[in-house]
């Protein structure tokens, strides 16, 4: 399941629970996905003058990763399985008209 979600403040437990794993977890067990792998991409806000980056993740990860990592298996992954817009890849697995047995990187025909 493909979760695009941005941290506001995860560096404080209860914004981490509650403003970004609770509705996540929600969706999920709204559409029955619960059981399913999660692709969670973590949606970086653009450096401008703009955002408000001041109180998230990007800007004190040393203070957010503690809790990625206690809470995050709470939805059903680990910290490690998580990434960025900017580390992203799809990996698949080739389609049986191949003889090659080993997984290749292809580009998606699916945008977001």
């Amino acid at each position: 399941v493909f979760v695009p979600w941005n941290s506001f403040h995860g560096f404080n437990p209860g914004h981490i629970i509650t403003d970004d794993f609770l509705p996540i977890y929600t969706l999920l067990s709204y559409f029955n996905l619960t059981d399913k792998e999660l692709a969670m991409i973590h949606i970086d806000l653009p450096d401008n003058n703009s955002t408000r980056r001041w109180d998230n993740c990007q800007n004190h990860w040393k203070l957010c990763k503690p809790y990625m990592e206690r809470f995050l298996p709470l939805i059903g992954t680990e910290l490690r399985k998580t990434s960025t817009q900017f580390t992203a890849t799809l990996d698949s697995i080739p389609s049986s008209s191949t003889t090659t047995t080993t997984t290749r990187k292809e580009k998606t025909r699916y945008v977001c």
